[in-house]
């Protein structure tokens, strides 16, 4: 699936702003300039919540740890029938980053904690927002003349 350039600057800006990711390593993570990355901060009025801890590791736990919190909300929604695409490509593209961030700097984005979930409770998660995708494909299938469709 493809995430859309709006989605990705938006997983950006939540990585910069919200978890104090190094501006030139998210500039070098995602493939844009430095000075489209600066620019597109100043005209936005980005800012960061607090000032940036230096540690790269902590902020990617952080951001890994709030990415898999909105993907388990975006689970339960849509297991109750509302499905926010939007929500599910940010949560992807600020995912993709961090794996990016941590190839580049050698760090294991992976919370240290213990009581987050596991690769395992992830992946069952993604896998429900699958099936309920495929679900509502096909309501919407069906709905449009598609009947007999079928998974």
């Amino acid at each position: 699936m493809a995430i859309a350039a709006s989605d990705k600057w938006v997983a950006v800006r939540a990585l910069f702003e919200a978890f104090g990711v190094d501006a030139a390593m998210l500039a070098a993570a995602t493939g844009v300039k430095e000075t489209t990355l600066a620019r597109r901060m100043q005209r936005d009025g980005w800012r960061q919540a607090g000032a940036p801890d230096g540690d790269a590791a902590a902020a990617l736990r952080r951001a890994v740890t709030a990415a898999v919190h909105e993907l388990e909300t975006v689970s339960s929604a849509s297991v109750q029938g509302s499905l926010d695409r939007g929500r599910i490509e940010t949560v992807l593209a600020m995912l993709k980053t961090v794996e990016k961030l941590g190839e580049m700097t050698g760090v294991d984005p992976r919370p240290e904690d213990p009581q987050t979930r596991s690769d395992a409770d992830i992946a069952a998660a993604l896998r429900r927002i699958d099936e309920r995708i495929v679900e509502l494909a096909l309501e919407a299938a069906g709905r449009m003349g598609g009947a007999g469709v079928e998974a």
